[in-house]
């Protein structure tokens, strides 16, 4: 698989769907969760972040913001 055809799945993943954002909270939980187990702070702190850029929509802006600049290069 190559940049092209994971770039392409990513853009087309409906990042707001209520599935996808469900099972993105329950990844960065399971992720606290782990982290608290092991004893390990940082694996907190990422779990924590996970779940404010799942609530921010950090993948939708990331892809609209994509998709906008290939508008713009195409244009040019």
């Amino acid at each position: 698989m190559n940049i092209r055809t994971i770039a392409s799945r990513y853009a087309a993943t409906d990042w707001n769907s209520p599935k996808l954002k469900a099972f993105d909270y329950a990844l960065s939980i399971a992720t606290v969760g782990y982290g608290l187990h092991v004893g390990s702070p940082l694996v907190v702190v990422a779990g924590a972040a996970g779940a404010a850029a799942t609530w921010w929509g950090l993948n939708a802006r990331i892809v609209r913001g994509v998709q906008g600049a290939m508008r713009r290069r195409a244009r040019n």
